[in-house]
């Protein structure tokens, strides 16, 4: 039997609220504040509102890991109509940034030769997110069409993602087009790291390892970056037509990830939990418990072997010992046997017995006949 976990729905409208206020304030600040030409607010009133509030929903959010269900297992299917539309949305612009990776590089003339990426270390990490989006986007075909729950090659798979927004952090950091320090170049990396971590999560779902309560809270503060970052971006550029952000790559694989992951969370909202899960729970402790209680079992025999073999060795060695004291001559008492030099021809001792007296036997005609009885031993 299966039941809904609806643990999720109670952080459902907090989310959307809190982001809509942010986005909100973020909104306005980039509009009235924020200096194009320099990277920098020349207030940060308003963003620093929007950052503090940004900070308390992500706290908030945290908490899930100790409010969720412990021990929740459920039915996460990815292949599903939320799911098709999930790995398109993230896997079309995967696919649009390895392009822009792959213009960029064909743009700086390189020979084909090694060494020559080596002057330009940018372009060999250009090179890696390329390679990288295109595995991404093999995941999310898996994700979208394999029928399986749990596959190692998706995990593999989903493994380059989270290399991938990882290493577009990195090549954001190097990058030059924006200072090192701006301020929505660090929203920027945020939301990529944040994004990584939750994949990271999601690999665990394709290997059977799945963790719920991780992977909600998680997936609520990646996406509540991932919104806080790109949608202000959007509406900046649709009203300005400037970029606040690196480039319009940027905004298109963080907005594309924050409906990703909205909706990975409304279709775990909606998937189903397994309450035998609960019996294989109990199962595996108690296999836990049985191996744990062998393993004692084996170290105390062991003990318990040893503790003879040096109990059979002390006796062995007593007994030793006793021998050689008994081998030792000894003094004679008067009455037993005589064991001094004068003994036979052999030098063995002799034990003699006193002679009987000759004695006489009347037979029954009358007749008395001697009977010696001495005898010698």
């Amino acid at each position: 039997m299966t039941k809904k976990s609806k643990r999720i729905g109670t952080y459902l409208p907090i989310f959307l609220i809190f982001l809509i206020a942010t986005v909100t304030i973020r909104c306005i600040a980039l509009i009235k504040d924020f200096d194009f030409t320099s990277g920098y607010f020349n207030q940060r009133t308003l963003i620093s509102v929007s950052d503090y509030m940004l900070i308390g929903v992500c706290v908030l959010f945290f908490t899930y890991l100790f409010i969720g269900k412990s021990n929740m297992r459920v039915r996460f299917e990815l292949n599903c109509t939320k799911g098709y539309v999930a790995s398109a949305v993230l896997g079309c612009a995967t696919v649009f940034l390895g392009i822009s990776m792959l213009v960029r590089l064909k743009s700086r003339e390189l020979p084909l030769d090694f060494s020559a990426y080596l002057k330009e270390p940018l372009s060999i990490v250009e090179l890696a997110v390329f390679v990288l989006a295109l595995l991404t986007s093999a995941y999310l075909i898996l994700a979208a069409l394999n029928p399986s729950r749990y596959s190692a090659g998706r995990a593999g798979f989903c493994l380059c993602g989270v290399l991938l927004f990882a290493t577009y952090a990195a090549y954001l950091y190097f990058e030059a087009s924006l200072p090192i320090n701006a301020p929505n170049k660090l929203t920027d990396q945020m939301a990529y790291l944040f994004a990584s971590l939750f994949l990271l999560f999601e690999t665990r779902i394709s290997l059977d390892r799945q963790t719920p309560r991780a992977y909600v809270a998680m997936g609520l503060i990646s996406a509540s970056v991932a919104a806080y970052s790109s949608i202000p971006s959007v509406v900046v550029y649709l009203a300005t037509g400037k970029s606040v952000s690196n480039s319009i790559y940027d905004v298109t694989l963080t907005l594309a990830f924050c409906i990703f992951v909205c909706l990975r969370l409304i279709s775990f909202d909606s998937a189903k939990e397994d309450e035998e899960s609960a019996i294989v729970a109990a199962i595996r402790e108690l296999a836990d418990s049985t191996e744990s209680q062998i393993n004692l079992r084996e170290e105390n025999a062991k003990l318990e072997h040893i503790r003879l073999i040096n109990a059979i060795a002390k006796r062995e060695h007593d007994e030793l010992l006793l021998a050689q004291h008994g081998a030792e001559p000894t003094e004679a008492d008067g009455d037993e046997a005589d064991f001094s030099d004068g003994g036979g021809d052999d030098g063995e001792p002799v034990i003699t017995e006193p002679l009987e007296s000759s004695q006489s036997v009347e037979d029954e005609d009358g007749s008395i006949t001697p009977n010696d009885t001495t005898e010698d031993i």
